[in-house]
This record gives C-alpha cells, structure tokens and sequence, in this order.
C-alpha cells in the first residue's frame, strides 16, 4: 500500500508567455492536496525550442518566476515536508540536467534537503509505474530514456517542433497523429493566407534536412553507452532489479529517427513526392515531352491515390492503442499492478493502465488528474478510481 496519497497528473504545458490558468489551477491543486505526493508525469514545461541546456534551463527559471501562484504553492508544499516529484517528458527532457533540480529549489528558495525528486524516465509507487510514455512512441522516443539527447540526436517530433513548429507558430503540425499530409497543406494554406506557401517550402526544407540526418547511428553510440551506465543506479533507487531495466529498455521499439525509411514516410515525403512528379508531370504535356510526362503522371498519381486509399490518414488515432498495449507489456515485465501514462493527451483507461490525459487540455469536467488514497485497500479497485478533474 503507499505510504501517503498519490496526485499524478501530465502534460501540463507551461511555456513561456502562456499557460495562466493552467499554472493556477495547478497551484490550487497543489494546496488541495497537503500531505499527498504530487507527481508531475512529465511535459510539465514545454522547453522543446531550446537547444542546449543552457537555455532551458534559463527558460525554466524564468517559467518559475513568472508564476508566483504556482511557486508559492510549490514551495509551501515542499515547506510541509510533502514530497514533489518531477519525471521528465519529451518537451521537458531538459529537466535531465544535473544543475536542474538545484536551479529550481533556488527559486522556490529552498535547499537541497527538501523532498524535490527529479526522475529521467520512471518511478514506482507500491505496485506503480508511473512514467510519461513517450518512451513507445516511436516518434517522440529517446535513444535511451536515461541519457540526455542533443540536438544533433533528437527525436523526430521534438526535431519538427523545435526547428519548425516553433519558429513558425505553426500548432497544427505539431499535433502529428492527427494531420494527413494534405491536411497539413491546407491548414497552413488558410491559416497563412499569402504566407502559406513560404511556410510549406520551410517544412520541407526541415522535413528533407531530418531525413538525410535520420539512421547515421555513430551518433547514437555515445547516448547508448551513457543510459546503460545508469541502468543500476536507476534499479536501486526505484527498487526493481537490474534485468527489470533492461528488459523494459529491450520492450521499447526502435524510434523513428534511427530510420531514414521510417523518417521519409512519417513526414509524408513519399506522398509529397509523388504529388510533385503528377504535377510536373501535367505542366510538361503541352511540350515534346509529352510520352514521358502521361507515364510520370500516371505513375505519380497511380502511388497517390493507391496510398490515400490503403491508409488515409497513417498515423491518426494509433497512440492511444500503443500506449494502451505498451503499458501491458510494462506490467508483465516488471510486475506493476497499474502503469500510468500521460503523453497521449487523452485519458485512457484499461485493466492495469491508467492515462491521465493532459492538464493543459481540460475536459467538460475539468483538468484531469488521478488520485491513488493509501486508504483504498490494496486490490483491482486501487486502478479503477475515477480520474479526477479540477473544475
């Protein structure tokens, strides 16, 4: 049974210049919940446009200067002797950073024996797993969640946010699973207007430069070396062997930016390609290259058509079951009664899982959260307690 209540919750998003009211009502949430250990499932910040740690951390700082409500509920928490403990998520991964839990006790003007904990990849509860989840997402997923990534290493989706999305404003591509690639086309057509084409060209500039740079893996190699490194360290202090490590880092699929194929068609390169030869290829039949313009045009709109057609959409609503079968193979593997996940930004449920959703998203209920009562008796009801909301 766990010692005190737990109060999980993901994705709360705060980023620079925004996150208000998420940062308040988690600031309530927090004084709500003296004597319960608040665990913060990741994404907690969104510092994926820096690209050195330098920076993030500068950012963060300056995120917990800007919310005074939140870290003043922070600080009075930790003051109570209440354990806060962060877990790193793929837009947070700077959190990695030695200096990063001193940075933010310094300015929640703490020291160094308050109960602050921050995790790279998970902790357990009792007979719970809590991690972010991004770990199974192919294209969020680290090289080795216990190594800290640079940006010539980065996954896929962190890479697109941080050198496009970012820069650009660009939201609707950030959200990937849910945007074909002529959905993505549109959007940024409609909400550009006369700028919409200077922004497409600047996707494909940076959707080419990360294909060419996926699947070089001597640059892998050292990140490999420096996780394994960590492997015993981590098994001692959230209490599961060794062997339980490394089976869960053996579970986790190879991601998406160690492939070039995989990289060239999660960015939709192969339909992008085929539309350009179909359209060339139609400019060209008013000209003696006529015979070669009807095959190429043919043979682009052919592959367009047949891949619209088979997968429409290749990648919309396939997180939520990967995460959901991701989090069976994390129980059996380790023997953990519930695995609880955020990342997807969708609550989820099923037997020994739990996805919290995101806090930045509320629902008609309110921002969801789980709560884990030590007074519930230890058994299946201890996974099925609602998900909170703060409304």
């Amino acid at each position: 049974m766990a010692s005190r209540p737990l109060v999980i919750l993901s994705d709360a998003h705060l980023a620079p210049g925004d996150g208000v009211a998420v940062s308040r009502d988690l600031a309530r949430l927090v004084a709500g919940h003296s004597g319960a250990e608040i665990l913060l499932n990741g994404d907690t910040f969104t510092l994926s446009g820096e690209s050195s740690d330098s920076a993030g951390l500068q950012t963060l700082g300056q995120l917990l200067d800007d919310h005074a409500d939140l870290r003043g509920a922070l600080r009075s928490h930790l003051l109570r002797g209440s354990p806060l403990t962060l877990i790193t998520g793929n837009h947070d991964v700077v959190l990695m950073a030695s200096t990063a839990r001193e940075l933010i006790l310094e300015r929640l003007e703490l020291g160094s024996q308050a109960p602050l904990s921050v995790e790279p990849w998970f902790v357990r509860r009792d007979r719970f797993h809590i991690e972010h989840g991004h770990l199974y997402d192919r294209d969020n997923a680290p090289t080795h969640p216990l190594a800290r990534w640079s940006p010539r290493s980065e996954p896929l989706g962190i890479a697109l946010t941080r050198r496009f999305v970012i820069p650009n404003r660009a939201w609707g591509f950030a959200h990937a699973h849910e945007t074909t690639f002529a959905r993505g086309l549109w959007r940024a057509l409609r909400w550009y207007g006369f700028r919409g084409p200077a922004v497409v060209a600047r996707y494909y500039a940076t959707a080419t430069a990360l294909w060419l740079e996926a699947g070089r893996h001597g640059r892998f190699a050292d990140e490999r070396a420096a996780g394994d490194h960590a492997v015993r360290e981590l098994a001692e202090r959230v209490g599961v062997s060794v062997e339980c490590v490394r089976e869960l880092l053996r579970a986790a699929p190879p991601p998406t930016h160690h492939r070039r194929w995989d990289t060239f068609m999660r960015l939709y390169l192969d339909r992008s390609l085929a539309l350009l030869v179909t359209v060339s290829a139609a400019a060209s039949l008013a000209g003696p290259a006529r015979p070669v313009g009807l095959i190429a045009g043919a043979v682009g709109a052919s592959y367009l058509t047949a891949s619209v057609l088979r997968s429409g959409n290749r990648y919309s609503g396939q997180l939520a079951p990967i995460l959901r079968e991701a989090a069976q193979r994390v129980a059996a593997t380790s023997g953990a009664g519930c695995v609880v996940f955020g990342h997807s930004h969708r609550e989820d449920r099923a037997p020994h899982y739990v996805n919290t959703g995101a806090f930045s998203v509320p629902t008609q209920r309110g921002r969801p959260y789980f709560v884990v009562d030590a007074e519930v008796p230890d058994g299946q009801r201890r996974w099925q307690l609602p998900i909170g909301s703060l409304g």
